[in-house]
């Protein structure tokens, strides 16, 4: 990483990003403090509405990668459809959370397959009518 004047330069695996002094305050600013908005306890929880207000973001996009970021550095932030987020005060959130995410990732996967299977099925096809 090096720095010059109003910008940054980060360097990674070949790649190169500029990024503006400006643009690096407010990413730090918004993945620093995406925690210290949630209320601790799933009774409690911040919906995705109002966490975008509280933290500046401009799309639940843009707030979920900041949350996955924040998660992958160790914050332990829950979520379920139609809950919002918020930390968690005991076992039984974080083993329900586990639950949660872990039948999401589940089907997600399920889907996943379903579709590989159905791209071999149209992959066959066409190799199949350009042979004839």
């Amino acid at each position: 990483m090096g720095q010059t004047e109003d910008r940054f330069v980060y360097r990674l695996s070949g790649w190169e990003v500029t990024v503006h002094m400006q643009e690096k305050l407010e990413y730090q600013k918004k993945f620093l403090t995406i925690c210290s908005f949630l209320p601790s306890g799933k009774e409690n929880a911040i919906s995705t509405q109002d966490l975008m207000q509280r933290t500046g973001c401009k799309s639940a996009r843009d707030l979920q990668v900041m949350i996955s970021r924040e998660s992958e550095a160790g914050a332990i932030i829950c979520s379920g459809t139609g809950n919002g987020y918020w930390l968690p005060t005991n076992e039984k959130e974080i083993r329900d959370f586990i639950r949660t995410t872990t039948n999401r990732a589940r089907n997600t996967f399920k889907t996943t397959l379903s579709v590989r299977k159905y791209l071999k099925e149209i992959q066959q096809k066409n190799l199949e009518g350009s042979e004839q």
